[in-house]
């Protein structure tokens, strides 16, 4: 994982961190607490398949662009 990556990782795991302590910590009822973690819980799971997507798009155009400089620098050979 380059440092990108990392960074992205640690702020989302801090993020959470933070959001579920703040939402523990907040004085409510149990009830409301709980339907907070759950559905900041699922914002967070969103926002990581949303970051993952976009990270899995980003390496099939490298992927691409890489192939195609291949083939342009084979195809002369040929």
């Amino acid at each position: 994982m380059n440092n990108n990556g990392k960074i992205i990782a640690a702020a989302a795991v801090g993020a959470a961190v933070g959001s579920v302590l703040g939402v523990l910590f907040a004085p409510e009822k149990g009830k409301d607490t709980r339907k907070k973690i759950k559905d900041k819980s699922n914002e967070l799971a969103n926002d990581v398949k949303n970051t993952i997507s976009k990270g899995k798009e980003k390496f099939a155009s490298f992927a691409q662009r890489n192939k195609d400089v291949s083939i342009e620098s084979i195809d002369p050979i040929l």
